[in-house]
């Protein structure tokens, strides 16, 4: 939960520039050199955010997101809680931030046709892993659609290959890895681990416990 907070936190923001068309905005003003709103996107009043995955950084998500104007739908990474499909998701949401768990059964989820079916303008953000995406099909569609916008932190190989689109174009962001814990983020993870050696020291209840059980759910 600790390090979810940062994720969560990247994520927000990338979802409200996202809805925006930030990053689609400044990619025109850059090549053309005019001035104007063009590749603006919808904003976020009344627009829908979809969360892949329902664990703690989904979870935190939904805390932040819910003092927005947004409709945030989120799918379970467990067939048999989904109330909606990654295909509706996909066709439907301006937004779509990655937070599936890193599992076996989870490898590849995001296929070439999830892309293709996108919103014109549409922003995908992958904070979860890079495996979960097939990422060469999702190259050949941003290449296709520069409309799209793809926020990626996380990859697979990580790093990419010198030789990666990733790195070149236009419309794909990427980081390194960089959404969870690092630098000043750290000590709060630390002090977490801290406060709760703490409880269990004096006998009390733990406040962060991992289980079986919340792994399996989310």
């Amino acid at each position: 939960r600790a390090n979810a907070i940062p994720v969560a936190e990247f994520a927000f923001s990338q979802i409200l520039l996202g809805l925006k068309g930030f990053f689609r905005n400044n990619r025109i003003l850059r090549e053309t050199r005019r001035f104007s709103a063009e590749g603006a996107g919808p904003g976020a009043y009344g627009e829908e955010v979809a969360l892949l995955g329902a664990g703690a950084i989904s979870t935190r998500l939904q805390e932040m997101l819910a003092r927005c104007d947004v409709k945030v739908t989120v799918m379970p990474s467990r067939p048999e809680r989904r109330t909606v499909t990654l295909d509706e998701l996909f066709r439907r949401a301006f937004v779509i931030s990655n937070h599936l768990p890193d599992r076996a059964d989870n490898k590849r989820t995001i296929t070439r046709a999830h892309f293709e079916s996108m919103r014109p303008g549409a922003v995908f953000i992958n904070t979860g892993r890079g495996g979960q995406v097939d990422e060469e099909a999702m190259l050949d569609v941003m290449a296709a659609r520069p409309d799209l916008t793809a926020l990626i932190d996380v990859t697979e190989p990580e790093p990419p290959a010198s030789s990666s689109r990733l790195y070149t174009l236009p419309n794909v962001c990427l980081t390194g890895h960089i959404a969870g814990s690092w630098n000043d983020e750290v000590h709060r993870m630390a002090d977490w681990v801290i406060a709760d050696l703490e409880r269990c020291l004096a006998g009390e209840p733990m406040r962060n416990l991992v289980t079986e059980s919340m792994l399996l759910t989310s």
